[in-house]
């Protein structure tokens, strides 16, 4: 597991934090709970999704979110 991955679980998933999440916290926090997510691929810092298989789902709202939370963390989008 790299760097950003790690920083991303702790941050979203862990259970202590389960009661302090915002409404989008808690979306992502259920989406994670369903296995969704296998991790970021990371080249320096440049990220991109990786999800568990193809018929996983990433909502457009958690996607944009993880864009967001991941460049204020000073990581470049591969697609941008």
């Amino acid at each position: 597991m790299n760097d950003l991955t790690r920083l991303f679980w702790n941050e979203h998933f862990k259970s202590e934090t389960r009661g302090k999440l915002s409404k989008m916290g808690k979306k992502i926090y259920d989406w994670l709970n369903e296995d969704n997510f296998n991790g970021f691929g990371l080249d320096n810092k440049v990220f991109w999704v990786e999800l568990v298989c193809t018929t996983s789902r990433l909502p457009s709202s958690i996607y944009r979110y993880i864009i967001k939370w991941a460049k204020l963390k000073g990581y470049k989008y591969l697609y941008d």
